[in-house]
């Protein structure tokens, strides 16, 4: 590339630059990229070099201009389409540098086309292939939605809320959708693993995305790092869904795209050398310089609110809020809503929601927030209650006394029904919570063809916890999960079917073939029945 790419990409000022923003608020930005690699090749040097390393496409979302700084690139495609950067050269010293700068341009309003022919990407292997149970599970979880995209964005809010992010524990690691499945723990390519599996086992092609973003405020080049997210196939184009950071269809311009492919695997680095040097003798090292130089913040997307009822709450009380939002754009898109509060309060469940509205279509979504257990007589307090969406900020303040009403009792939901199986056997894993803030104590119980079990549990405020039940064989399974709590009992019908799965070979689309469908325990479990909350009001 030339460098006067980089001039008119400059003087094309199309953005208003603000100070310090937050990564949700960014709609349309201008962001700066620099890779510089460090190359120690040890005592022999070789005598001719190669690294290769993905570069920036330029598509719907985004528009790019790339170069290289000192030694020159080639452009390049890979067999996934990919923009490869090649650098290759005779070193001259034990020590190289090498640098890929890029201004992208980058806006997520925009459909991408869904391009011609190309890769498969329902193939599942390797870090995406799916467990019977994981199948189960995305069935379950998308049974109330009606378009590829509804299932889509009905997975990235399970999947966002499922897995707890751990940096610390698993930054350096590249684990399986089925070892998160079972472990609820990653960083984004193990979200984005998980992501994959579970759509392409509903039929829906899934692209795993690498590429940079911004976590936190972006004038500190510090909060941006290296990114996974997806892209699934749906109504004839390519859209974004990225579920560690719980947006999806509109994702926020911070986000450039580097690289494309089934699984991280596919989105590596690669060298070799010539002479007989051994590429193991390479020292190579990375660092990423990031800067968001303009920006535009969202208008007219979502429209938002908070909503209480009235009054003056006392100690202990819980408190129901709604976050009411409406899609104000003219074309679908996934609102992603959260509620932060201070810390002297809780907020309850602590997962987010993310939403796919219509043009004009609006939705609630309810929390409860529990009060603190003790107040100062003589005392007014407002707690601040703050519901956030892409570029939407609404504010609520809830007054408390210590002589004030107590609000909600308790409020026990069944969150989730999980089919799974261990050692041949058929378990559910039943998953309760009480949002409310009071004890809540009672029975949970299966009655079905198999067999009729239950488990007392105790639930204090805001409490969860999963009850598991075991069937003596893995054959289908119908029945009804039933809760008796006080004078209530409330049953939820299911249906779960097992079933031998034949083993078919899928094509990778790169000439390589695998066995997939009839691994493992070769089975198929599918959760017929949606379940719904159930509630003590």
């Amino acid at each position: 590339m030339l460098k006067n790419a980089f001039a008119v990409l400059l003087l094309a000022g199309l953005l208003v630059s603000c100070a310090s923003p937050n990564p949700k608020e960014v709609a349309a930005a201008r962001v700066f990229l620099e890779l510089n690699w460090t190359v120690d090749f040890g005592e022999s040097v070789p005598n001719e070099f190669s690294f290769s390393t993905f570069a920036y496409p330029s598509n719907a979302w985004q528009s790019v201009r790339f170069e290289s700084r000192g030694i020159p690139l080639q452009e390049e495609r890979d067999s996934l389409g990919n923009v490869i950067a090649k650098f290759s050269f005779a070193p001259r010293s034990r020590v190289e540098a090498l640098s890929l700068r890029a201004l992208a341009d980058v806006n997520y309003s925009a459909r991408q086309p869904a391009g011609e022919g190309g890769v498969d990407y329902l193939l599942q292997a390797g870090l995406t292939q799916a467990t019977p149970e994981m199948s189960a599970t995305a069935a379950s979880v998308t049974s109330r939605a009606r378009s590829d995209l509804a299932k889509a964005v009905a997975l990235a809010e399970w999947v966002h809320n499922r897995v707890s992010y751990d940096g610390f524990g698993y930054g350096n690691s590249v684990l399986s959708a089925a070892w998160v499945f079972e472990n609820n723990a990653g960083t984004c390519d193990e979200y984005s693993h998980l992501f994959a599996a579970l759509a392409r086992s509903l039929g829906i092609p899934t692209k795993f995305v690498a590429g940079f973003v911004c976590s936190g405020d972006c004038d500190e080049p510090s909060n941006w790092g290296a990114h996974a997210w997806n892209e699934v196939l749906a109504n004839g184009s390519w859209v974004p869904v990225d579920s560690t950071f719980n947006e999806a269809v509109v994702l926020d311009a911070t986000h450039v795209k580097f690289a494309e492919g089934f699984d991280q695997n596919d989105v590596k680095e690669r060298l070799s050398t010539s002479g007989g040097y051994k590429v193991s003798g390479v020292n190579l090292s990375r660092s990423l310089y990031a800067s968001l130089d303009e920006w535009r913040g969202f208008s007219g997307l979502v429209g938002l609110s908070v909503s209480f009822a009235d009054g003056v709450f006392g100690e202990g009380a819980v408190v129901r809020v709604k976050l009411n939002a409406s899609n104000q754009a003219g074309f679908p898109i996934a609102v992603p809503l959260s509620v932060v509060a201070p810390g002297e309060i809780r907020v309850s469940p602590k997962s987010d929601a993310l939403v796919l509205l219509q043009p004009g279509e609006s939705v609630s979504r309810e929390w409860s927030v529990l009060l603190p257990s003790s107040l100062d007589a003589g005392y007014q307090y407002n707690f601040t209650v703050r519901g956030v969406s892409l570029g939407a900020v609404a504010d609520a303040f809830i007054i408390a006394r210590k002589d004030g009403a107590a609000g909600v009792g308790s409020k026990l939901e069944l969150v989730e029904v999980r089919p799974m199986v261990d050692g041949g056997r058929l378990k559910l894993v039943v998953t309760l919570q009480n949002s409310g803030g009071e004890v809540v104590e009672g029975m949970v119980g299966v009655e079905s063809n198999a067999g009729n079990f239950s488990e007392p549990f105790y639930l204090s405020a805001g409490e969860s916890r999963q009850v598991v039940f075991a069937f003596p064989s893995s054959g289908s399974v119908s029945g009804n999960i039933a809760l008796s709590f006080g004078a209530k009992r409330l049953v939820q019908p299911f249906v779960v079917t097992v079933q031998e799965a034949p083993a078919e070979i899928a094509p990778l689309g790169m000439g390589d073939y695998y066995l997939v469908g009839g691994l493992a325990m070769g089975i198929v479990i599918t959760l017929i029945t949606a379940l719904y909350l159930i509630r003590n009001r």
